[in-house]
């Protein structure tokens, strides 16, 4: 056991000089994911982690972390009553999963998530669910992702990738990879 003022000595102390960063052992980036509700975070989140969660009237009422491999996820409400609730979630992030719905596209809590993202200097990831649910409109949505959001995709110039996936057939591969990418750069 330390004493309270051994502990408060080790957080005082100075940061690495530029030459010690190197040593430092990577951190694995805080991931937000966050969107409109029905939109499929908790069911992508629930496939990453290979669980099924029920929530209260079939929607997120609650923050709730946890990791998966070496990234910690925090999963956001996406109903408006919880603006706060997400708000306070891209503070603590290195990055923000946009999840969008193909069958829904661009909704009200996906502006938001991404201007909370903006306003927290939070990377950001637009994840396309429900994939397997219907065409996905690739050009439309990132059109709406531009003229709703002002939000480039990396295939129209921007730094925000975006990434197709369908929660039934678990196919992560390319999330899981653009995450890693993300990670390094943040």
């Amino acid at each position: 056991d330390r004493y309270a003022p051994e502990a408060f000595e080790a957080a005082a102390a100075p940061s690495p000089s530029g030459d010690a960063w190197p040593a430092l052992p990577f951190r694995p980036p805080p991931v937000a994911v966050l969107g409109h509700v029905d939109h499929g975070k908790t069911t992508l989140l629930d496939a990453l982690r290979g669980t099924s969660t029920e929530e209260a009237g079939g929607i997120t009422q609650s923050l709730s972390a946890f990791t998966v491999g070496s990234t910690t996820f925090l999963d956001t409400p996406g109903h408006a009553a919880f603006t706060a609730m997400r708000e306070a979630s891209t503070h603590a992030v290195d990055c923000g999963v946009v999840v969008v719905a193909a069958d829904d596209g661009v909704m009200p809590q996906t502006v938001e998530a991404v201007k909370q993202c903006r306003d927290a200097q939070s990377s950001i990831i637009v994840c396309v669910t429900k994939c397997d649910v219907c065409d996905v409109r690739e050009d439309d949505l990132r059109l709406e992702l531009l003229e709703q959001c002002g939000l480039a995709t990396e295939k129209d110039g921007g730094d925000a990738p975006l990434v197709k996936v369908t929660a039934k057939t678990n196919d992560f591969d390319e999330l899981r990879t653009t995450l890693e990418h993300v990670a390094e750069v943040s």
